[in-house]
């Protein structure tokens, strides 16, 4: 029982981090399309959407930074 109840508590804990994160990501990126949009600003709500929502930053840096090779990516 001690050994399940430690799990629970630590999985909980692993898992908070992350959830704040993507609420603290959720916010931002809602107030900045919400501005761009506002401030018809359609350039600045299609780059903020596609950089947090298609992963643009992560794909810069693993195959232009990095230089991973796709066969590489799941080693």
């Amino acid at each position: 029982m001690y050994n399940m109840m430690n799990y629970y508590h630590l999985s909980g804990g692993v898992l908070f981090v992350p959830l704040l994160v993507a609420i603290w990501t959720l916010f931002w990126t809602g107030i900045g399309l919400w501005h761009s949009a506002k401030d018809r600003r359609g350039w600045w709500f299609v780059a903020i959407l596609l950089l947090n929502y298609l992963g643009i930053v992560s794909l810069i840096y693993l195959f232009l930074i990095a230089k991973v090779k796709m066969n590489e990516l799941f080693k």
